[in-house]
């Protein structure tokens, strides 16, 4: 194993593997060597879902996917169409797999499993694992913990444990997603059940959690068990589970990180604060990154639209401080406004005036009080 690569990538996951496998896709004339780290010798598998237009670098991965999203709460419930997107499912372990086979094909890049415990900025950085050290050019990481600045510390969790359960008869509707199901007994967290059909006997059904405290694992059981139960009434097995914490949390308002040193995934912001989806965040990243080394730029840090950080902001302060409100909110967003236009403002590709009009039919009081709670804080960054 050599010493010294071009590009150094801290991170095999979503954003570390999109990266390098377009890295790769480059000529050896621009992109001579790769070095990927990542802790694990396995892959966690996990579902990464998206909403997007049928035509992206990994629409082979795409194991299933719905032209139409449902919307539940109480007292509404919307089903509609979303083309020209269509909401899709990728299983991670596919994404990982389908990476590596296109990495063994291409001598430019090697993969180290070790744990990553600094980067030290030079004109070279330097790469410190637990066992040995390497220079680059340029590197890119995931992890916040290895930049300079403080990430924010995480205050909310967006948490979530799924089930994927088969049944004797058809029970699914696979042509719908449900995005969120509001209809569930619960008022310690703001709780919705998901699901992803992927055939009339066969679904993902999800428990997801918006939450400044952790939840036990028991408590996800009991809700999925106990909605199964209402929403169903059918007999099923349990095929396979899955659970996680994603953070919801906002980039650091700073980033004083040299040149050659760049976020990449969570390290950069690609998680959404307020929904917590990044898949199609990281590609966008990662199509930037690309288009700066072709045209010989500088890779700078990525920019984000300064009202949607804003948005969040609050957003997250009402999940934190007002947490019984949110269910009211979400009812209000979908109600008013064609799932088109919510998935184009969770986007962050509406005008302002788009904006406008859907904080418009949103309860005032609630951001009332999350902006004069968030000027009274002080910036931790």
């Amino acid at each position: 194993m050599k010493k010294h690569y071009q590009y150094i990538i801290v991170g095999a996951g979503c954003a570390g593997l999109q990266l390098a496998k377009s890295l790769l896709q480059l000529s050896s004339n621009v992109v001579q060597s790769i070095l990927l780290i990542d802790a694990s010798a396995t892959h966690e598998e996990k579902s990464w879902c998206f909403w997007y237009n049928k035509d992206h670098p990994y629409r082979h991965l795409v194991k299933k996917e719905w032209d139409a999203v449902q919307f539940i709460t109480d007292n509404y419930a919307t089903t509609q169409k979303i083309a020209p997107k269509s909401y899709q499912f990728i299983n991670s372990l596919d994404f990982y797999n389908d990476c590596i086979a296109y990495f063994a094909t291409d001598s430019r890049i090697e993969i180290l499993h070790n744990t990553v415990l600094e980067i030290q900025p030079h004109q070279q950085p330097i790469v410190v694992t637990n066992t040995d050290t390497f220079t680059c050019d340029t590197v890119f990481f995931t992890n916040p913990k290895l930049g300079f600045k403080a990430y924010p510390k995480t205050t909310i969790w967006q948490q979530f444990l799924g089930w994927t359960i088969e049944t004797e008869v058809p029970t699914f509707d696979d042509t719908v997603a449900t995005m969120m199901d509001f209809s569930i007994d619960n008022t310690k967290f703001i709780s919705f059940v998901y699901i992803l059909p992927f055939s009339t006997t066969k679904a993902l059904v999800e428990c997801t959690i918006f939450s400044d405290c952790l939840a036990e694992p028991t408590y996800y059981e009991a809700i999925l068990g106990d909605y199964i139960a209402k929403k169903f009434t059918i007999n099923y097995r349990i095929t396979s589970k899955e659970h996680g914490k994603i953070p919801m949390q906002l980039p650091p308002s700073e980033n004083a990180l040299p040149n050659n040193i760049i976020p990449i995934g969570t390290a950069a912001g690609c998680i959404k604060a307020s929904t917590g989806y990044s898949f199609v965040r990281a590609m966008m990243h990662t199509k930037e990154i690309i288009n700066a080394i072709t045209n010989q730029q500088v890779v700078g840090n990525r920019q984000f639209k300064k009202r949607f950080l804003f948005y969040d902001a609050l957003f997250l302060n009402i999940i934190q401080q007002a947490p019984n409100r949110m269910k009211y909110i979400f009812y209000k967003l979908f109600k008013y406004n064609t799932l088109r236009t919510v998935l184009q403002f969770l986007d962050e590709q509406t005008t302002l005036w788009q904006d406008a009009l859907i904080f418009l039919h949103l309860p005032k009081m609630p951001f009332l009080n999350a902006l004069f709670r968030t000027h009274k804080q002080p910036n931790n960054d």
